[in-house]
């Protein structure tokens, strides 16, 4: 009986190609509907995400000030941190104009973290060498391109420094008062005098180890964090402590939905589904009762009521493996065009704002999943309708009128815009 339903099914699809169509059509529209919204959704997230990063100069989840190098170097030792920049603060430049520049050893990670990577050029090697933004070569007086010189002036451990420098790579300021300029370890090396601990004594930041930190979970992390510092042998609260150890997290990073976007999300979802649930039914209602004489015969040869709703959801399956993956597709194209007409209504406020969203899977899982139980609650009505009708009713179904009149006044003749018309009231919900 199973290879004969399976036939029949396949059969009973092919023999409706016209409405497969259809309902193929019906079931990626929904599709697209949803991933069309939440490609919009998250990369407006992503997007402003990017932008209060920008802003924060940071893209870490976190960051830990003034620690020691032997506390730098057990940091690495934590479990719940993924990625640890380096970063050694010297001091600002005395010889800027109009720009502030702040001068750091660190190395690539850490530059990476707070978007002063060399999109030009490399990364400093030599004691010599420096990359900056290109604000902050235009202030020192010279144009940004790799082999510039350089010189940079700053007060350390009270001791004024003039050092002549060489750019080996520029990056593209993101527009504020800021930037960084940076040198390799080799620079630190070349320089001890310049990174002697003090901090305990006179705050001087020169010489202490700070460091921007990616998680493996945002989850509780500012209660990790406090027990990273006391495992350091750090203090978290007292700023007066000679062990005192900065920790914050990133807030720009760890974007927390508060109740209300929660709730409208939910309500969109709904909402949406709504849509899908009655572009669907309808479709597949229609189907159904065009078929309704079908089924009673199957009814009458032995098929129960289970095998009818496996034959007519296994249709839906085959509907769905072909409509949902085309919506899916067709919806993030829609969604990703229209991301930057949704982003240009808020430039004003935010000039450095980038249109941003990846294809990642959450996306298309979400969206499917969405599409897939939004066509399952639209075929339950018909399905159970489908089985749970007589043979001998459905034999007898004919589509009743849907006018409240007892009778109708015929005009002499007829006309195809009339008998048109007569068709299309039979079934109201139709």
């Amino acid at each position: 009986m199973e290879d004969m339903l399976k036939t029949l099914t396949r059969r009973s699809f092919a023999a409706s190609r016209a409405r497969n169509w259809i309902a193929v059509l019906a079931i990626a529209l929904t599709a697209v509907l949803f991933t069309a919204i939440a490609t919009i959704a998250l990369g407006t997230m992503e997007s402003f995400t990017l932008t209060l990063q920008m802003q924060k100069m940071s893209r870490s989840d976190g960051d830990i000030r003034y620690m020691t190098a032997e506390q730098f170097e057990s940091l690495g030792q934590a479990d719940f941190i993924r990625t640890a920049g380096l970063r050694m603060p010297v001091a600002y430049l005395s010889n800027a104009v109009r720009h502030n520049i702040e001068f750091n050893v660190q190395d690539e990670i850490q530059a990476e973290l707070t978007f002063c990577a060399p999109t030009h050029g490399r990364t400093p090697a030599a004691p010599n060498e420096v990359v900056a933004s290109d604000l902050a070569l235009r202030d020192l007086g010279v144009e940004p391109e790799e082999g510039a010189e350089i010189t940079v002036t700053f007060t350390a451990h009270g001791q004024d420094y003039a050092l002549p420098m060489v750019v080996s790579g520029w990056y593209e300021a993101l527009g504020g008062q800021l930037s960084v300029m940076w040198a390799g370890t080799a620079f630190r090396e070349a320089h001890p005098e310049i990174f002697r601990y003090t901090f305990h004594e006179d705050s001087d930041m020169a010489g202490t180890y700070f460091s921007d930190f990616t998680a493996y979970s945002p989850l509780g992390l500012e209660k990790k964090l406090r027990e990273l510092v006391y495992d350091l042998g750090g203090e978290p609260d007292d700023q007066t402590a000679p062990n005192y150890l900065l920790t914050a997290v990133n807030q720009a990073t760890n974007v927390r939905p508060n109740a209300f976007q929660i709730a409208s999300a939910a309500a969109f979802a709904a909402l949406f589904m709504l849509c899908g649930y009655l572009l669907i039914f309808n479709v597949f209602d229609i189907a159904v009762m065009q078929d309704i004489r079908r089924f009673g015969l199957y009814r009458t040869i032995g098929m129960s009521r289970k095998q009818v709703r496996t034959l007519i959801n296994r249709q839906a399956l085959w509907l769905s493996g072909i409509g949902i993956p085309l919506g899916l597709l067709g919806g993030f194209f829609i969604g990703r065009a229209a991301l930057p007409l949704i982003m240009g209504m808020v430039v004003t406020e935010y000039q450095n704002l980038a249109a941003e969203v990846s294809p990642s899977p959450v996306l298309f899982l979400s969206a499917a999943a969405l599409t897939a139980l939004t066509v399952f609650c639209s075929t339950r009505k018909p399905v159970r309708a489908a089985a749970n009708t007589p043979p001998m009713e459905a034999f007898r179904y004919v589509e009743r009128f849907g006018g409240g009149r007892s009778s109708r006044r015929s005009a002499p003749g007829a006309s195809i815009p009339r008998l048109a018309w007569s068709n299309l009231g039979r079934n109201r919900r139709r």
